[in-house]
This record gives C-alpha cells, sequence and structure tokens, in this order.
C-alpha cells in the first residue's frame, strides 16, 4: 500500500461514480468531498443480507449494485503494477513478512499463516482470468448511505485482486449468518440459488477474510504506526482472531 495507490484509487472511484471526488491531494494527504448521507453499521447490513430492509430498491441492492460498479470498472493503472496473483492481495503478504520480522510470537497464528493461505486459496479454487478493482475493506464504516444510493469510501487498502474477496471480508466483517451470506452471495451473482460447490469455495475465502483482518491488528500492534493505542491494538487482534479461530473450526469440521 502506498499513498499514490490510494488516491488513484480514490480518483477512479469517483470517476466511476461509486466514490466522492476528491478535492485535494499531494504526497501525504487526500480530501474528497463531504457526502451528506450516514455510514453503515453492521446491524443495518446484517439486516439488509437477511431481507429485512423494507425500502425500495433494498439496502442490499445498493450495495451490490455499488459493489458491482466498482468491480467493473477499470483498473487504475497504479495498481495494476502492485498485482499478485492468488486470491489474498499482496499487503498480507507483507503483514506477515513484519510480524516475523518483529518476532510475533503473542498467538500462534503467524506460524502457519503461508501454509493455512495456500490450502485455502487451492480450496477456493482457480481465480478469474483477469484481476478487478477492488475495496480490499468494504466494513460497515466504509459505507455510506446518501437517499437511495450507497457510497464507497476509504481506498487505503483498494489494490487490483478477486471480486469475491470484496463479498467475504463483508460478511466477515459483519458477522453474517449462514442464510445472509447466501441472499449476499445470490444477489451478487444474480442467482437465486447458491450451489454447494460455491458455498464451499466463499467458505474458504471467509477464512482467508479472517486471517487478512487478524494480520492486520498484528501489524497494528508490533508497527506501532496506527492510530490504535496498542491495548487498542491488542484487543482489535484478539476480537478478530477469535472470529478466525471459530471460522477455522467451522471449516475444517473441528470441535
Amino acid at each position: 500500500m502506498t499513498r499514490v495507490r490510494e488516491q488513484a484509487a480514490a480518483r477512479a472511484a469517483a470517476t466511476g461514480g461509486f466514490g466522492p471526488p476528491v478535492v485535494h491531494a499531494e504526497v501525504d494527504a487526500l480530501v474528497s468531498e463531504f457526502l451528506p448521507g450516514r455510514t453503515l453499521t453492521e446491524a443495518d447490513l446484517c439486516a439488509a443480507c437477511a431481507g429485512a430492509s423494507t425500502s425500495t430498491p433494498s439496502l442490499l441492492t445498493l450495495v451490490v449494485q455499488t459493489l458491482r460498479t466498482m468491480h467493473s470498472t477499470p483498473v487504475p493503472p497504479e495498481l495494476l503494477a502492485a498485482a499478485k496473483p492468488g486470491w489474498l492481495p499482496a499487503d498480507v503478504h507483507g503483514w506477515l513478512a513484519l510480524a516475523e520480522e518483529k518476532g510475533f510470537s503473542r498467538l500462534p497464528l503467524v506460524n502457519d499463516a503461508r501454509a493455512l493461505i495456500a490450502s485455502l486459496e487451492e480450496a477456493a479454487g482457480p481465480t478469474a482470468a483477469a484481476v478487478a478493482f477492488c475495496h480490499f475493506d468494504p466494513l460497515p464504516d466504509n459505507f455510506v448511505r446518501d437517499g437511495e444510493r450507497v457510497w464507497l469510501i476509504d481506498y487505503e487498502y483498494a489494490a487490483a485482486g478477486q471480486p469475491w474477496m470484496d463479498l467475504a471480508i463483508l460478511s466477515m466483517g459483519c458477522e453474517l449468518t449462514a442464510e445472509a451470506e447466501e441472499k449476499l452471495l445470490a444477489a451478487y451473482l444474480q442467482q437465486d440459488d447458491i450451489d454447494v460447490a460455491t458455498r464451499s469455495r466463499f467458505a474458504a475465502l471467509k477464512l482467508l477474510a479472517c486471517l487478512r483482518e487478524t494480520c492486520w491488528g498484528i501489524v497494528a500492534e508490533v508497527s506501532g504506526t496506527s492510530a490504535l493505542s496498542l491495548e487498542e491494538a491488542v484487543a482489535y487482534t484478539d476480537k478478530n482472531y477469535a472470529k478466525f479461530e471459530a471460522t477455522r473450526r467451522a471449516f475444517f469440521g473441528a470441535p
């Protein structure tokens, strides 16, 4: 991740009509136009994916439209230059390298992360022939609803990659139920039903998403450059590690 990439992604999002206009950008600063809406919450997205929305179009429809628009927008050249093969963005491998360099040992995750990533990427199956413009941080507070549209903000982790990872990160961040997750996938894929093979592939991606978020917390702990205090970083890591462990047990059928 670099600020050059973030700024390029923000400009492309604005041009694509799903991100706010960029007002000013320089080496280490980015100013976007204010959006007169409200950020979504986990409760909003859980309700939307569970089919509880009463608005027309539904919130789920609006969120999916925004993601599909992003994924069909040409990838900025600055992001293509940093693209790596596989399901995970290159940032995660850099985070693991930093954790190893700093000798992080508070949790056992780092010890087997690379082998686990390889096995999960194999379980997820082949990636698409071409990479797409992905957000890679579509957590609830990065969606802003403005009347009858939904915007995406904060392109710090945007990269060229695989669109299903955005869906997996969203599902992981909101702790969607299996039923809500299936509705999210069906809406995105524009299908009535999700087959067993797709569910299985997506389960592997969701575990990768949990691993990614835990690694982000670890980096926040060891780097000292996060906006989080050390106590907050530890709490964030532990919260996502617990989610990772529960998802891993479910995926591998462990008690």
